[in-house]
């Protein structure tokens, strides 16, 4: 059965920082930010009418898109476009998500087999769209030209080192 759970956190979004480490402890400066994010995250899931609120299995495509203000200088308007490619790097947003998503919506974050995200501005609200879906081995399959595992050109194939 191949479901699929489409939500929006209305919210900015937020990166991932990494752990502090001081001589005597090691903290997490954003463990309330998270808990915030999480409980939006479980908010706005309940509003899925077809939530049931069972993990998702087997390998997963999470689809992603954080929208941010348009910038208010005209210098970074005109420049980048709709393209948010300043400060906040699209790996650290992605990984805040799939923290905050393990246990509400997968076990684990290693069942996500295909990513595909976007960062960029917008006219309206600030926010993250999210869709998940489960995947099959036939999907995966239509995904390879013929659904045979590519081969490595013989260049690429190190030589033995004999000695």
């Amino acid at each position: 059965m191949n479901r699929e759970i489409s939500f929006v956190i209305y919210d900015k979004p937020i990166p991932l920082q990494r752990h502090r480490h001081t001589a005597r402890c090691s903290y997490d400066p954003q463990k309330e930010e998270k808990e915030t994010y999480r409980t939006l995250m479980q908010y706005y899931l309940s509003q899925f009418p077809s939530f049931d609120g069972e993990f998702l299995e087997g390998p997963l495509h999470l689809l992603a898109s954080f929208y941010f203000k348009l910038p208010k200088t005209k210098k970074l308007r005109n420049s980048k476009g709709l393209y948010h490619i300043v400060k906040g790097d699209l790996d650290n947003y992605l990984k805040l998500a799939m923290d905050c998503m393990t246990g509400i919506l997968y076990k684990d974050d290693c069942t996500i087999y295909k990513i595909s995200a976007i960062k960029c501005y917008t006219t309206e609200k600030e926010r993250t769209e999210i869709t998940i879906k489960e995947i099959t081995q036939a999907d995966i399959i239509k995904e390879n030209e013929v659904g045979k595992p590519q081969k490595t050109p013989k260049e690429f194939i190190p030589a033995r080192i004999s000695k």
